[in-house]
């Protein structure tokens, strides 16, 4: 589908259907903790909302985005063999009218967008729903603890005061690089404030960038040279790809920023769209066949924040869908990986999450990092895990940041457990790169097995041990 229809239809409603939410279809799930998601059910789920609602077509919108009638809609959703037509989710968008709503999707996450009226109308349409889908509603929130700036700061990246990681023996990055394994073939997604793409360590690389704006209802993602007004992103990319200072300096970067620089907050819907475009890159024909690994920056509560999550139920509902977007994910061959959060005493959500490789912050001597997050997880069966699963450098870390007014490129010692998952981020991109047809699960083997040990921090706190790289 045309994005450009997409927004324009979008833009033109906005105002009538001011409501917006998600519809995730229960019948593709066995359980909370094993999720299945076959062509079949994506192809019969848009049925369902039709069946239940009796939604009309919007006609009038058909010939601008290229969908087919109704009646060859019905068909084929409800075919038998509805494996052979997950296209009809995919490619084609479903734009259906109702008098509660106007409903798009399913779409590559497997969810349904609504926009309705007002409040009533969304009731009654989730009353008519309740049984085969879940409501979830667009909600603002804190998501991103800061860096902390270190002493070091330098524009020549030849000289920094600090140590290099690519030159980090230990890390085995080196060993990688004399075997000409820099992550060539492999797509590594990161979702943050964004990249400076013309910082002298990104600009001859073509990165594919996108900006999901604040309120993503209103238009499409703005795919467009890369720009970071906060610099946080810039550093997270030249820790996992940059030219001169990066891990997996040839994996292919896409970025999408999600995170306001200055008041670092997102939106639920705004994850969501982001997590949708990079799948829709990572199914592409030109990249289907390629590894994949995602960095996430993103730091949601474990514990309501009022007033925007004010109770405890409705941070586990949206947690709940978030582990359910980023199970498609893992499903789809791509491992995720996220920060366990800046708080000493508590963890972060998605680093909370079992299926999600969450990562703490240790020194250059291996001390644990004042800042490094954990904590104990009981999931809804009442079973324990700990977080994180192992971890990073992530102190005085040296990488790139924004350009300066001269457009002079800058570095700077950064620290944080975002820096760390970065740095595991470029270790698994190594792995994958190595051996490109291996599982997540066996890449997520390798990485928390060929680690190096610190006895001397507890496994609550520190996971596994320190990752690196080994030469397979």
């Amino acid at each position: 589908m045309n994005q450009s229809h997409t927004s324009d239809l979008l833009n033109s409603l906005k105002q009538e259907f001011p409501k917006t939410c998600f519809l995730i279809p229960k019948i593709a799930r066995e359980d909370q903790y094993s999720l299945t998601y076959s062509p079949a059910v994506q192809a019969r789920n848009p049925s369902l909302i039709l069946d239940h609602l009796g939604i009309e077509q919007l006609q009038e919108t058909m010939p601008k985005i290229g969908l087919k009638n109704l009646a060859q809609i019905k068909s084929s959703l409800r075919d038998e063999a509805g494996s052979s037509h997950p296209e009809i989710c995919h490619r084609e968008r479903l734009i259906t009218r109702h008098d509660k709503g106007v409903y798009i999707g399913p779409d590559v996450l497997g969810s349904t967008t609504v926009f309705f009226r007002n409040e009533q109308e969304k009731q009654e349409a989730k009353n008519a729903l309740a049984n085969r889908y879940e409501f979830i509603d667009d909600f603002p929130v804190s998501v991103l603890t800061q860096t902390q700036e270190a002493l070091t700061d330098s524009s020549n990246p030849e000289n920094p005061s600090d140590i290099r990681l690519r030159l980090l023996e230990e890390s085995g990055i080196p060993t990688a690089h004399r075997n000409k394994i820099k992550g060539e073939g492999v797509l590594v997604g990161v979702l943050d404030t964004g990249i400076d793409a013309d910082h002298q360590e990104f600009c001859d690389k073509s990165i594919c960038y996108s900006y999901i704006p604040l309120n993503p209802t209103d238009s499409s993602p703005r795919n467009v040279r890369g720009f970071d007004t906060g610099g946080h992103g810039t550093s997270i990319c030249g820790v996992i790809a940059g030219k001169t200072l990066g891990i997996a300096p040839e994996a292919d970067l896409y970025v999408a920023s999600v995170i306001e620089s200055e008041t670092h907050t997102t939106t639920y819907l705004r994850i969501r769209k982001s997590l949708q475009w990079l799948m829709e890159h990572f199914k592409s024909d030109n990249n289907k066949n390629k590894p994949a690994v995602v960095n996430l920056s993103i730091c949601l509560p474990s514990s309501p924040t009022p007033p925007d999550i004010p109770k405890q139920e409705i941070l586990e509902l949206y947690l709940k869908i978030l582990r359910y977007d980023l199970y498609q994910m893992i499903q789809a061959n791509v491992i995720v990986i996220a920060a366990v959060g800046n708080n000493p005493d508590n963890f972060t959500y998605p680093g909370g999450f079992q299926e999600v490789l969450a990562i703490g912050a240790v020194d250059y001597q291996h001390q644990l990092a004042d800042c490094s997050g954990s904590g104990c997880v009981k999931d809804e069966e009442g079973q324990e895990y700990s977080k994180p699963d192992l971890m990073g450098y992530g102190v005085d870390v040296y990488s790139s940041v924004e350009r300066d007014y001269q457009g002079q490129s800058t570095y700077k010692g950064q620290s944080g457990t975002s820096i760390a998952s970065s740095y595991v981020a470029g270790i698994a991109a190594l792995y994958r790169c190595q051996n490109p047809t291996l599982s997540v699960d066996a890449v997520k083997t390798q990485i928390l097995t060929n680690v190096i040990g610190l006895p001397h921090i507890s496994e609550a706190k520190s996971g596994k041990g320190l990752a690196r790289f080994v030469l397979q």
